[in-house]
């Protein structure tokens, strides 16, 4: 292990095999009964059925409303629906990757070596491509991957370590849309931001403020667009 992490060459090759590994089953296999759904849901959506009138639908309609742009590549492109939406989320879960790598650059603390920082990034591949196996796909899979940026983000709020303005930007809005796609993850802020309030009292996060902020905003779009 310690020779997987020696370099970063050798880490970027473990963590494309462990994607890999996690992606080829996947993009082999069949679809899913609920992400199925949602999709047709949205193609219906897209050919001017309303949601909870003409489709039945127990879920918050946010996950509907972001497989309206899937269909409408896969449409375009002239491929099934089904693989737009895994290259879709290959590539949330390849920028939540990205936007993890660039959180863990920012953290100083005394045990936060580049073996650490490796070591952790190649558990967070792991946990995004292998891991979920039947879940891939599922909202709280994307939960997940919308969200560890900005969970991250808090260890290094904790640290005192400087926060650029763009990637608290960035971090609060993936997290808000991955919170509203399960509400009941509005725990999850709640714990962040109470973590980072208690043991750092110096005022609301930027990330903490968007992903209220956005939160509330998810809220009236849908009580303006779907009252039902």
């Amino acid at each position: 292990m310690r020779l997987l992490l020696s370099s970063r060459s050798a880490t970027v090759a473990a963590a494309l095999a462990l994607a890999a590994a996690g992606l080829v089953p996947q993009f082999l296999s069949r679809t899913l009964p609920d992400v199925a759904f949602l999709l047709y849901a949205a193609g219906r959506v897209l050919d001017g059925s309303r949601l909870y009138v003409d489709l039945i639908e127990i879920n918050p309609p946010l996950v509907v409303w972001l497989n309206v742009p899937v269909v409408l590549a896969a449409r375009a492109a002239g491929m099934s629906e089904i693989l737009a939406y895994r290259l879709a989320v290959t590539l949330v879960l390849g920028a939540s990757v990205l936007g993890c790598r660039a959180v863990l650059q920012r953290m100083r603390g005394p045990d936060e070596s580049p073996l650490f920082r490796r070591g952790l990034l190649l558990l967070i591949v792991f946990a995004l491509f292998v891991l979920p196996r039947l879940d891939w796909g599922e909202r709280e899979h994307l939960t997940l991957a919308l969200a560890l940026p900005y969970l991250l983000l808090g260890a290094v709020r904790l640290e005192g370590s400087r926060v650029p303005r763009g990637m608290a930007v960035v971090a609060g809005l993936a997290a808000a849309a991955g919170i509203a796609l399960k509400p009941q993850m509005t725990l999850l802020w709640l714990a962040r931001e109470g973590v980072v309030a208690w043991r750092r009292p110096t005022g609301p996060t930027l990330e903490g403020v968007l992903v209220a902020g956005a939160r509330l905003a998810n809220v009236a779009a849908v009580l303006v667009v779907t009252p039902e």
